[in-house]
């Protein structure tokens, strides 16, 4: 079947220096950043963005939670799958 996807930015982008354009921002409250771009930039030291998919996506989904949600326990995955693999002898 055919579908369509139309992509639209975090609100957080409305509160930066970025020249937005024509974007279409995503519904809801506007995110204020916890954090500044030496924060980030410290924190994404190394990973490699000159392309898609090419940050190490777990390591990546703990910087933006930690720095997304300061002294949060990132969630760990709870599933029937991992509980019998783990078991699995």
């Amino acid at each position: 079947p055919a579908w369509n996807y139309t992509a639209v930015a975090s609100t957080v982008l409305a509160t930066t220096r970025l020249d937005l354009g024509d974007v279409v921002m995503a519904k809801g409250p506007t995110v204020v950043p916890q954090h500044d771009a030496q924060y980030w930039a410290q924190a994404t030291a190394g990973f490699d963005f000159s392309g898609a998919d090419r940050a190490p996506p777990a390591l990546f989904n703990q910087v933006l939670w930690n720095g997304l949600k300061t002294g949060q326990t990132y969630p760990t995955i709870h599933t029937v799958f991992n509980q019998v693999a783990d078991n699995d002898d």
